[in-house]
């Protein structure tokens, strides 16, 4: 299962842009890092809604209804996860308009992580995480070794996110966020968000009825 990774750093310096697949090993997590890279801010909303639908990175799923009717398999889109240090969710709000479900993750001092649930299904959630939260996450899985494809993919990842990742490993406190590499920040999200959210999609069984699945 495929999720992009998405971070705007403040002023619009730097946008970052990560794909990852995620998949089991152990009973555990882990995360294959496919590539990494900055792209423009003008017309991200349009580089994200093309890897979005990219046959590339959608997986089959077999779907069980509960009403009694046949099982169909399903093309599953990859999970978006947008992060920000800012409270302006403009490129949030112009791809869940277009029908793209975005996970929207806000980065704050606060230390309480909230969730705000979407006022109808299927369009994303909204969450405030500390940063502190960021950092842990992403040392923790780094230090499990559940993150791979670094190396068969030095091609596709900017040295900068390689030189962070190989000093994070060891690092007793990671830096703030904000003085991370783009790329790294839309990674942390990614890491964030899946270690700590139990995945769900939506698919409609009938004009009146949604059902979940994870």
């Amino acid at each position: 299962m495929f999720f992009i990774g998405i971070y705007t750093a403040p002023d619009n310096a730097q946008t970052g842009l990560v794909i990852i697949d995620k998949f089991l090993k152990n009973i555990k997590h882990h995360y294959r890092l496919v590539t990494a890279w900055e792209p423009p801010l003008a017309g991200i909303e349009k580089t994200i809604a093309d890897h979005y639908n990219n046959p590339s990175y959608m997986t089959r799923k077999r779907v069980f209804s509960q009403d009694k009717r046949p099982a169909k398999d399903v093309n599953a889109h990859p999970t978006l996860i947008m992060a920000s240090l800012d409270t302006d969710k403009g490129s949030c709000r112009k791809l869940r308009d277009e029908h793209i479900p975005v996970e929207y993750v806000r980065v704050t001092q606060n230390p309480a992580v909230t969730i705000e649930e979407p006022g109808k299904a299927g369009v994303g959630r909204d969450f405030s995480v500390p940063e502190t939260a960021f950092g842990d996450t992403l040392q923790q899985v780094l230090q499990q070794k559940r993150l791979c494809g670094l190396a068969e993919n030095l091609e596709s990842i900017p040295t900068a996110l390689q030189d962070f990742l190989s000093q994070a490993v060891n690092s007793p406190a990671i830096a703030f966020p904000a003085e991370w590499p783009a790329t790294a920040s839309a990674l942390a999200a990614i890491l964030w968000f899946r270690e700590n959210n139990r995945y769900t999609r939506t698919y409609r069984t009938s004009s009146t009825r949604t059902r979940r699945f994870g």
